[in-house]
């Protein structure tokens, strides 16, 4: 890009104390946060970035973290006029923005969605080292392990259900073939894209009066 960037500084942050991470957002307009698991490396940035009125950006896929955030800084981040937005990686942009491209092109009434990923294997795609993070299976794996904690969240984040359209998708097995991919061996997908979809559509019941 002909642009000498060895001249870029590099700034020292430790979430571990407070006082960096402050001076490390009251220099910038939107920190790109990329170092997860968040459930531990993720709320003392979003509290620093809110406190020095900073955007903030993440590649969570956490829905335990991402919640909790929402529903401990939602009116500070709102005050303060900045955005703190997770998810913005693989999880969950292709659901979330697939699911309102859906619901923009379809011609009738959207009721409800069903997303199929596939890996190319069968394609003479072969992956290179590790197929996945470290830090992604760190966060799965707690993931996992506090999934309980998501119910005591959502009842305090959301205390009013969202309305239930018939009919509904039908009833699988966890592991089932479906035709739409080719006759295929599916299982549920156990990210986080369903419940930033739902929070997104529950945005605009709420919000824009939107049929979810």
């Amino acid at each position: 890009i002909d642009k000498d960037l060895s001249k870029i500084p590099i700034i020292i942050a430790d979430v571990k104390d407070e006082d960096s991470l402050k001076q490390m957002a009251a220099q910038a307009k939107v920190i790109v946060n990329c170092c997860g698991p968040y459930r531990f490396y993720g709320e003392q940035v979003v509290k620093a970035c809110i406190e020095t009125a900073t955007s903030h950006v993440d590649v969570s896929g956490e829905p335990q973290y991402m919640e909790t955030m929402q529903l401990k800084y939602n009116d500070a981040a709102r005050e303060k006029g900045v955005y703190i937005v997770s998810a913005c990686g693989f999880d969950s942009i292709p659901a979330d923005l697939g699911t309102v491209f859906l619901q923009q092109k379809f011609e009738g009434t959207v009721n409800s969605v069903e997303t199929y990923l596939t890996f190319g294997f069968e394609k003479g795609y072969k992956p290179s080292g590790a197929s996945l993070h470290f830090g992604t299976f760190e966060s799965a794996v707690h993931g996992f392990a506090h999934a309980h904690e998501l119910r005591g969240i959502r009842q305090q984040l959301f205390p009013t259900r969202m309305p239930r359209f018939l009919p509904s998708l039908k009833d699988r097995s966890i592991i089932h073939r479906e035709e739409i991919v080719e006759n295929r061996w599916c299982v549920p997908f156990p990210g986080s894209d369903r419940s930033v979809v739902m929070r997104s559509q529950r945005y605009f019941f709420e919000k824009e009066k939107e049929r979810p």
